[in-house]
C-alpha cells in the first residue's frame, strides 16, 4: 500500500516523485528501462558539450556563450551522477530481491528472506513475474 497515493500496488517499489505514480511490479522493470535511456542520453549530451569546450575556438563566441557551455556542462554532470546512482541502487536491489521501501525500513545488517539463491535468479524472477502479471507469458 503507497502511503503518498493510498493505492495498493503489487510487489511496491517507491513512489516515484519524478513520474509521480507507484513503481511496482506492473511498472518495474520500464522504469528500469526509462532510468537506462536517461543514463544514455546524458552520458551522450555531457561527452558533446565537453568535445565542443575542447576544440571550438573561443575566439569565435562571446563570453556569455562560454559560461552557457560550462553551465550546460556542470548540469549534465550532476544529473549524469544521478542516474549512474539510481541506476547502481536498483539494479543492487532487485539483484537483492529487495525493494526500495524494504531496503530503506530494513535493519542494518538483515538478511532478506526472500532472497534465492543468486543475484541472477532474483532478477529473472522480477522480469518473469511481471510478464506473467501483464499476460505476455
Amino acid at each position: 500500500h503507497c502511503p503518498e497515493c493510498g493505492v495498493c500496488i503489487l510487489r511496491h517499489d517507491h513512489h516515484c516523485p519524478w513520474l509521480s505514480t507507484c513503481i511496482g511490479l506492473n511498472n518495474h522493470k520500464h522504469f528500469i528501462c526509462l532510468i537506462i535511456i536517461n543514463f544514455i542520453f546524458f552520458a551522450f549530451t555531457l561527452c558533446l558539450h565537453l568535445y565542443f569546450l575542447l576544440f571550438i575556438k573561443f575566439s569565435d563566441f562571446e563570453i556569455v556563450e562560454i559560461i552557457f557551455l560550462y553551465f550546460l556542462i556542470v548540469l549534465n554532470g550532476c544529473i549524469f551522477l544521478f542516474h549512474i546512482v539510481l541506476l547502481v541502487n536498483h539494479i543492487k536491489y532487485i539483484c537483492t530481491g529487495q525493494t526500495t521501501r524494504e531496503k530503506i525500513k530494513r535493519n542494518p545488517g538483515a538478511t532478506n528472506p526472500f532472497r534465492l539463491q543468486n543475484n541472477i535468479d532474483n532478477a529473472k524472477e522480477l522480469w518473469d513475474s511481471s510478464e506473467k502479471l501483464c499476460g505476455l507469458k
